[in-house]
Parts: structure tokens; sequence; C-alpha cells
């Protein structure tokens, strides 16, 4: 795992810093809390709690809400994130950009 999340940081020819902090920060969060994919993407701010260190999951498997704890790792990897993401006024904690309608959107599955 650790050599996946350090792949993830490197930058390659054509990919931007943001692009790059995105894929960090989404393969951090999964491989530290065990999030399935579509959990990650339905992550909002309000979700989580960086002060605590702690993001909740509404309604993942079984519909279940459950609080998952935030690592040393993944919360350096979320402040490094977070440094870096786009303003937007969507409450999605991970965004990207759409290059099919230029714009900044939530993260899809």
């Amino acid at each position: 795992y650790q050599h996946l999340l350090e792949e993830a940081g490197k930058k390659v020819s054509g990919q931007s810093d943001y692009d790059v902090a995105l894929s960090k920060a989404t393969i951090a969060t999964i491989g530290f809390t065990g999030l399935r994919a579509s959990e990650l993407c339905n992550l909002r701010f309000q979700d989580i709690d960086l002060e605590k260190r702690k993001l909740f999951v509404y309604l993942g498997k079984g519909k279940k809400n459950r609080y998952v704890g935030i690592s040393d790792k993944l919360f350096t990897t979320m402040l490094e994130y977070l440094e870096i993401r786009p303003k937007t006024k969507l409450e999605n904690f991970f965004v990207t950009f759409s290059s099919k309608n230029e714009k900044i959107v939530p993260l899809d599955k």
C-alpha cells in the first residue's frame, strides 16, 4: 500500500499539481480508512473533523452511519490536498475538473 501511495504522489508529464494531490488524497483516504469508492465520493466538508481527527460516513454499507478515525499520515495528506483544492461552492470534499463541461465537479466513482 505504501508503494501505491508513493507512486500516486509522483507527478507525470501533463499532470497538474492538483491531480497529484487529489490522487494521493483519495488513495490515502481509501487505504487508511477502508472507505468504499461511493463513500469517498460522497464525503462532504461537514463530514470531516480534522481537529478531532475523524470523519463521518453517512449511509455507508448496509445504510449505516459510522465514524472513522484519521491517522497522522492521512491527516497530513488531507491538509496538503486542502492547500491546493480549487475554491468552489461545492460541499463535496473531493472535487475534480470536468473537461467535458469545463467546470469543477464532485468526484464521481
